[in-house]
């Protein structure tokens, strides 16, 4: 078996897989070079613009840190009422207003009022 393998073994074959290796290899080296990791990136360096769509998701962004101002109107639910506040002082007095009309009630009163004057009862 060995001696099959030593035969099938030449110069060309030994030079194609190396160049194989080394090609693969290089193309790997040059790109973990070429990469830029999150330390040599400045702060605020990777605007909206710069992430493709839907790059970001709940996986990606920190429990808590995101605010109100980075939702949308309407996306947040509203939330609890809070309790009624204390009650403020009582503001100045007005002034009187016109007198209104007369009423069906305040007419029975004066009628009845002079009836009893009528019959001396009042």
């Amino acid at each position: 078996m060995l001696h099959d393998l030593h035969s099938r073994l030449t110069y060309p074959h030994v030079v194609s897989t190396l160049a194989l290796f080394v090609a693969r290899g290089g193309s790997a080296c040059a790109a973990a070079a070429n990469s830029i990791g999150s330390r040599e990136l400045k702060p605020n360096a990777v605007r909206v613009g710069d992430l493709a769509a839907n790059s970001v998701d709940s996986s990606k962004v920190v429990n808590e840190s995101l605010r109100s101002g980075d939702f949308a109107a309407g996306q947040l639910p509203a939330g609890k009422s809070g309790s009624d506040g204390a009650t403020g002082r009582t503001g100045p007095v007005g002034p009187v207003g016109p007198a209104g009309p007369i009423g069906a009630k305040t007419f029975m009163g004066f009628v009845l009022a002079a009836v009893l004057i009528h019959q001396g009862m009042l």
